[in-house]
């Protein structure tokens, strides 16, 4: 008796293609979110390190001081810092002594002033340095 050899059907193929076709589809579309995931973490990292260096500089530095590029290394990027009110309840003191509560704001923009981060934090400053 002779050997029979047996083929795939057309439609058994066009079957493993369909699947094979949404296998790839679902892979693409889960690896592009996750690149755009990554873009987001890294430019979200970017900036907090931009603001990280910014903020640590402002915080040793007396206030009115400007940003050199030596520790502010980013072209097209700026950092501001200015100094208002401290929030605090009524009956409790900005001011004992020399020393003032004050809350330092540090901003993180472009060349065309658009806010890409800030943070606001509570310093304690010498009067005579506002």
């Amino acid at each position: 008796m002779a050997k029979r050899i047996k083929f795939f059907t057309l439609l058994e193929v066009l079957a493993a293609l369909v699947i094979l076709a949404g296998a790839i589809t679902a892979t693409m579309y889960a690896m592009t979110a996750s690149a755009k995931r990554v873009q987001r973490a890294e430019r979200f990292r970017m900036e907090s390190h931009r603001l990280a260096n910014a903020v640590e500089f402002f915080m040793l530095y007396p206030p009115g001081a400007s940003i050199d590029d030596k520790f502010f290394p980013y072209p097209n990027i700026q950092a501001r810092c200015t100094y208002g009110e401290a929030e605090l309840p009524e009956e409790m003191e900005t001011v004992i002594g020399k020393q003032r509560l004050v809350t330092m704001t540090v901003e993180i923009s472009t060349d065309n002033n658009d806010t890409l981060t800030k943070l606001s934090i509570d310093r304690i400053v010498q009067v005579d340095e506002l």
